[in-house]
C-alpha cells in the first residue's frame, strides 16, 4: 500500500512593475487604439519592468508575498510554482532565480 500524498496552497503572491505606460503607446508601434485595447483586452494601460529588472526579480518578489500570506518561513516550501511567458532566458527559467532570491534555496519548481 502506498502513502497518499497531500497538497495544499498555503499562499499566492504577486506583483507588478512600477512603470505603467497609457495604452496611447502602443499606437505608435502597431496598428491599434487606445479604445480597441481598452475594449479587447481589457485594460487601461500596460506593466513594463524597469530597465535592469528582470522576470525573476518580480517572481522573487511574489514569492517574498506568498511566504508572508502563508506565514511560513522558506525552507517549508516544497514546491514553488512560477508562470510566466516573459521569462528572463530560455535557460535557465525564472524560477530557479526567484527560488533563489526568495531564500527557499530549493530548485525543485515548476
Amino acid at each position: 500500500m502506498s502513502a497518499q500524498r497531500h497538497a495544499a496552497v498555503a499562499g499566492l503572491g504577486s506583483v507588478l512593475p512600477d512603470r505603467v505606460v497609457p495604452n496611447e503607446w502602443f499606437e505608435a508601434f502597431i496598428q491599434t487604439s487606445d479604445e480597441w485595447i481598452g475594449s479587447a483586452p481589457g485594460s487601461a494601460n500596460g506593466d513594463f519592468a524597469a530597465d535592469g529588472q528582470t522576470t525573476s526579480d518580480l517572481a522573487a518578489v511574489a514569492a517574498t508575498r506568498a511566504l508572508e500570506a502563508a506565514s511560513i518561513s522558506p525552507e517549508q516550501v516544497d514546491l514553488l510554482v512560477c508562470a510566466t511567458l516573459t521569462g528572463d532566458t530560455p535557460i535557465p527559467p525564472p524560477r530557479c532565480g526567484s527560488s533563489a532570491s526568495s531564500g527557499s534555496g530549493r530548485p525543485r519548481s515548476t
